[in-house]
Parts: C-alpha cells; structure tokens; sequence
C-alpha cells in the first residue's frame, strides 16, 4: 500500500510472556498494512524478548529494540525516536488493536485535517480477551479542562500525528507512572485538537498483573502528575481546578482499594479526602456529577460524615441534593419509592374511578387536567409532517447503530444503555420496513439476525440472558421469536431453522389440553401473550416451512379461543369493574385478534368488541386507566377499531371521533431527537437493564411500536391532517404486522 501513509506502532513491553503474542498479532492482522511496528523490550527477565525476536524474524515490519529496564516512561521515548511512519499509536505490551482501528483512525484523520489526534472507544477486557465492560470515547467541549480534572483516554486509544512531537515533545522521564496523562494534557495544553471516533476499537486488558497493591506507590501516583500539569504554563482561568483535581483522585484511589478488597486503605484514603476536601474549602464549588462518581462506594456511615463536612464547610445545598441522590439511586431509596408509588397508584387509581363515575368534565376541566398531567396539547397545522417525523426517526435509529471491531453488532435500546440487543435491532427493521425505507444495511441486518436463532428454532441474545427470558411471555425467546419470525416474513428471508419447539405440542389432545389449561379469567392478559407467541410460531412454521402439522394445530387453538371469548362483552376473562381491568381485557383481546386478522378468521361478537375498546379511551386521549397511556394501551385498542370498523358500520362516527381525539394523544409521546417513548414521563426496564429508558427518554422498540399506532391510527381515520398523509409500507406477515 504504497500509496497510504505509513503509520508506526510503538509497542512497550515488559515481562508479558503471556500477552505479548495476542498483542503482536492483533497488529499485524490489521486491515491497514503500511505499519512499522517497533517493539522496545523494557529488560524483561521472562520469555517476552524470545517471542518478540521470533514475531521480528518472520515479519520485516516488526523492529525489535531491547533495553535495560528503564520505566514506561524511557521505554515509549525510545521508541518515538525510531518512528518513520506519519501517524504513531503507542500500545502496551498486553493490550489489543481490533483490526479496522489503524485503517479507520488513518481515514479519519486524512478526511479531518484540522484535528492533530484521534481518539476512539475501547472494551475493557480480562486475561482471556472476555469483555468486561465498554468506554466510549467522550467528546467534552473542553478538551483541556476535562483531562486536568483526569485523564479519559486510554492510551492505545489514540493516533496522533508525528509533527505533533515536534511541538509538545516527548514523555516526561519524571514520572514512573500514568506518564500518558501528563501527555495529552501537555499536548491539549498547547493547542493540539481532538477528533473522535466513537466506535470499540481497541482492548484494555485488565490483568492481575496490572493491580498494583501496594498502597504507598498508589497514594502518591497521581500527585506528581498533578503537580506537573497544574504549571505556570497554564492558563490562569483552569487553575483553580487543581484541588478539586486533587480530592477526585482521592475518591478514586478510595475506588481502588474497594475493588481489591483493602478495606483498611480505602478507609484511610476517604479520610484523606475528607480532610482535603475542607482543607481546599472546596465544598461550595464541589459540583454532583464529580461526585456520583464515587458515592455510590460509600457506607451509609461514610455518607453521614461526607455531606456534614460539605454542610459544615459552607454547603448545605450540596449536603441535602447528597442525601436526595441517594434516595433516589440507593438500594433503600428504590426500596422506599416502590412503596410510596404503588400507595400513590392506589389512590390515583379510586380518584380516577370516582372521575369516571361521577364527575362530568367541561372543556375547563379538561384543561386544567393536561396542564396539572403536564399535556402538551399539540397542534395538527403546526409545520411538522410525517416525511419530518420519519427523517428525525431513522437519524434516531442510525445514532444507536453499533459497529465492534469494524463490525455491525445490532442496535442499542436506548442512549443510555451500552450494549446492543436483538430485540432493537428488529424493531430498527420493523421501522424502516413500515416506512418503507431501503438502505444499505438492510441485507447485512437481516444476516446478523439470523445468527440467533437456536436449534430449537427460537432466537436467544446473549446479551440479555437471564432466567426470566426461559420463563417470560410477555418478554423473553418466545416473544423475541415472534418478533423476529415477523421480521424475516416481512423481508422474505426464510429462517434457517425449523422451530422445533413446537414438537412439544404435536399431539393435538394435548395440545388442547394444553390450552384449555391456561388461566382464563383473572390473569389472561398472561395467557394471551404466551398463545400469541405459539400462535405466530405456528402461523409461520404452516405459511413459510410448509409444516401441515402446524396447521392443524391452529385450527385446535382457534376453536379454544371461540370457546372461550364472552358472549357479553366480547372479551376473554369476566373481571372488568375497573378501566384498569377493562383495558387489560382489551390488551389480551388484542394478543389473541392478531391470530385472527393474520387468517382472514371471523371475529365473533365484534359489535361488544367495539363497545369496550371504545370505552378504554381516557379524557386526554389515550387509551388506557393512566392519562400517560402507554405505547401498548394505545395501540391495542385503536388497531382493533381501524380494522373493525372496516368490517361493520357499527359506531363509525364514534369510532372515528375516538381516532381524532387519540391523534394528538400518540403524538405527545414524540421525542425530539425523533424517538418515542413507551409512557411519558416514567422510566421503563423492559426485561432486562439493557433495556432500559429513563423517564422521557426515547428507545428504539417503542419508536417503531409508536410509529405503528400512528400509522393505524392515520388510515383508520377518514379525514387524516393533509400533512399526516402517508403511503405506509403495510403487509401482510404474521405478528403485529399490518393490514
């Protein structure tokens, strides 16, 4: 690759016998091949110099440089001042480069001319390359006070120019350790500029090797840095950081000796921050976010006496939000908010019920309402269109799309969870297919969803393992099986496999017993989510794998479901006295629909059906018991009334008046950065911690099951808002999907 730019790998080693090869060769399996890699053994006395020179021999890329053991600090320079190559990555002897790092960085700083270095994510990864947890790379505003307040890189992490040594120099030989700190902060210092890659490129191993125990270096590895640069080169504004720099370093070595289990030091060390901390009278200006950071480590003990001393040293403000912030995040906090919000649901509940019963509201009620509910009464003529509301949607999708090692590895939950999961990345595709949106990824998406599908036939994410996903319904391999059977249908993209879970239930008489078995009355709205799931499975093993058994069976659950619906109401289930149970009767009537609309099924008693759907509608305009309806109330009842209401002219002006009452209802739940929300104003754990959303935060399973109820409720209605036209990609595919 003549062409390219030659970049210089300086790779520090010593004493990594065990390390050293995987490091060697994640270099040189690089997609990028114009590398010098020059290995500088520190004066190893184990095998590292005997498998370098062997790499070195074989390879005319790998430069070997030995040298008397010196400190990290010698051993980088020695190899700066061999480099050759334009760019340079410095990497310690047991960390790892994934292979699209140098070809990525290289282009991103050909294409981005103004920045002087690049820095991208990386995995924390143990001594058998496992993961343990991912960093992505931070883009500060300002890069200089970020990194005096620590450091945030890892140093592998970056690829910076060689011109830039010419003005900030080489490693300072003053320092034995954290020598990369005092780099970059030089290097931000006198003007360098920071670009940033934010996909995981590299690894950071976590050896047992690299935990220094010994808490006298500890104490003071970060106080000659500190000193070093907090110099009179920096500007006057940033030096009234340096104590506040001091005291975080302080909770961090505290961190430290928790994670290995020295208790004593890491009592010493609080006490020492403590002391700092007033010493500094840094208390007024000790701002929160520096400080999650390591409450969290404290006994309750150690909480009492850190927020007395901030009170006592000028601030009682920082004191109480301390004690605040533990009610809210604690063990005991979430222990005692679950009670008071169950008391509170309970009251809200009856105080809904009497409204319902007994109190008539006026258009002023009304409105005092969504003001108190904080409702945000949307306007249909404002500029917003759905050609808007799809272009900020998929720019939402792209922003969690997650690349590993040049990878795609699916698409994360939500902006605050770390880890991809299958569940979004079906929900990505369900999106883009609804809008009938086609781009380049759309092939390779569907490839990698193929690659969970067990041999049973039902797809598992490792990602979110648990007991609960064996069990679940509502949730769980079922429920992501369903989820992805539709997908493949919706794409025509045969599974791989055929789903042999079902051969549980080949014997009919059993499988009817099976059926007849499930809890139909109290709890149906469970039994609905399970046989939906056994539903669609079947639906796709009969219409996509030709199985004749499957077919059979439907015909068996289609008989128990007749069976079981209510005459009276329409309903599954006899307990409807409150809107909250009347609302999961629709819900569950809804599961079991699904399976009807997908076979062209005659749905019996639709007149009741509409009567109670039509009921589930609250004064805001949502469906369900709670004003902030969610994703699920909402389109469990207005798919039902849209497809109804094409079958029978029952209640057609009623059914209409309830879709342009629901229209601003769905709308409210649109986020800004063109994600949906499951529930406004509250956070949601869909199973698993990686799927998680904080209260108002957008994530991208509601995004596309929000997008659905929109679009059902935009055809259902007979005069949609000119710029709410839509030509919806709608087909017909087993699951939730469509028309």
């Amino acid at each position: 690759m003549e062409s390219t730019p030659l970049v210089s790998i300086v790779v520090t080693v010593y004493n990594k016998e065990d390390f050293i090869k995987k490091t060697l060769e994640s270099t040189l399996q690089q997609s990028y091949q114009n590398l010098e890699i020059i290995v500088v053994d520190d004066g190893s006395t184990d095998r590292s110099s005997e498998i370098i020179y062997g790499y070195a021999s074989s390879d005319h890329r790998i430069k070997m440089i030995g040298q008397q053991n010196s400190g990290v600090a010698s051993a980088i320079n020695r190899g700066l001042r061999e480099v050759q190559g334009e760019y340079i990555v410095i990497l310690d002897g047991d960390d790892i480069i994934y292979p699209k790092y140098i070809e990525r960085a290289v282009k991103y700083l050909e294409d981005h001319t103004m920045f002087d270095i690049v820095h991208v994510s990386w995995d924390w990864i143990d001594e058998q390359d496992k993961r343990i947890h991912t960093v992505i790379a931070p883009e500060p505003d300002d890069y200089l006070k970020t990194l005096l307040l620590g450091n945030i890189f890892a140093v592998h992490a970056m690829m910076f120019r060689k011109i830039l040594l010419d003005r900030v120099g080489l490693i300072s030989l003053e320092l034995k350790q954290t020598v990369d700190w005092e780099f970059w902060t030089r290097c931000a210092k006198m003007g360098a500029r920071f670009g940033r890659i934010e996909d995981i490129l590299v690894g950071t191993r976590e050896s047992s090797n690299r935990v220094t125990k010994t808490t006298a270096n500890q104490q003071q590895r970060f106080l000659p840095v500190i000193e070093m640069i907090f110099d009179n080169s920096l500007p006057k504004k940033y030096y009234s950081l340096k104590n506040l720099c001091i005291v975080r370093h302080d909770f961090f070595l505290m961190e430290n000796f928790l994670s290995w289990g020295l208790k004593s030091e890491a009592r010493t060390q609080f006490n020492i921050g403590l002391q700092h901390l007033m010493d500094f009278r840094l208390c007024s200006s000790f701002q929160m976010r520096y400080i999650r950071g390591f409450l969290h480590l404290f006994t309750l003990l150690q909480t009492m006496r850190f927020s007395v001393t901030i009170a006592r040293n000028g601030a009682p403000l920082q004191a109480f939000i301390i004690w605040v912030w533990l009610l809210l995040y604690s063990r005991l906090g979430r222990a005692v908010q679950s009670s008071v919000k169950r008391i509170l649901k309970r009251v809200i509940r009856k105080s809904y019920i009497e409204v319902r019963r007994y109190v008539i509201l006026t258009d002023a009620h009304l409105q005092r309402v969504r003001r108190i509910s904080g409702y945000k009464n949307y306007s249909l003529h404002q500029s917003i269109n759905l050609d808007d509301i799809q272009r900020i949607s998929l720019g939402y999708l792209a922003s969690l799309r997650v690349y590993h090692t040049g990878e795609f590895v699916g698409y994360r939950h939500s902006a605050c969870t770390t880890k991809p999961v299958l569940y979004a990345t079906l929900a990505a595709l369900l999106l883009k297919h609804l809008y009938g949106f086609i781009d380049e990824y759309i092939d390779e998406e569907l490839e990698f969803v193929l690659r969970f599908q067990s041999d049973d036939g039902l797809f598992r994410d490792p990602v979110i393992t648990c007991p609960m996903a064996e069990t679940c319904d509502w949730w769980g391999w079922r429920h992501l099986t369903l989820h992805a059977l539709m997908t493949l249908a919706l794409y025509n993209k045969p599974a791989r496999k055929e789903i042999c879970y079902l051969e549980r239930f080949k014997n009919k008489d059993r499988f009817r017993e099976y059926l007849c078995s499930r809890d139909w009355s109290v709890n149906v709205d469970n039994t609905s989510n399970e046989i939906q799931n056994i539903g669609v499975m079947l639906q796709y093993a009969r219409d996509y794998q030709n199985s004749a058994t499957a077919g059979a069976l439907l015909e068996i659950l289609f008989e128990v479901l007749d069976a079981h619906q209510d005459p009276g109401t329409g309903l599954y289930g006899h307990h409807f006295e409150t809107p909250r149970e009347l609302s999961l009767g629709v819900q569950a009537g809804y599961h079991f629909w699904l399976l009807y609309f997908y076979d062209h099924r005659s749905i019996h008693h639709i007149e009741r059906v509409i009567d109670n759907v039509l009921k589930t509608q609250n004064i805001l305009g949502g469906y369900g018991a709670q004003w902030n309806s969610s994703a699920c109330e909402d389109i469990d009842s207005v798919d039902p009334l849209v497809r109804l209401s094409r079958l029978t002219d029952y209640r057609y002006d009623d059914i209409q008046a309830s879709l342009q009452r629901a229209l601003p209802a769905i709308l409210q739940n649109l986020n800004g950065d063109g994600g949906w929300v499951f529930r406004r104003h509250e956070a949601l754990t869909m199973g698993h911690p990686q799927m998680f959303s904080a209260p108002n935060e957008s994530n991208v399973f509601y995004t596309w099951f929000r997008t659905v109820g929109l679009a059902y409720c935009l055809i259902g209605m007979k005069n949609p808002p000119l710029h709410f036209h839509y030509r919806w990609n709608f087909c017909h595919a087993p699951g939730h999907q469509f028309l």
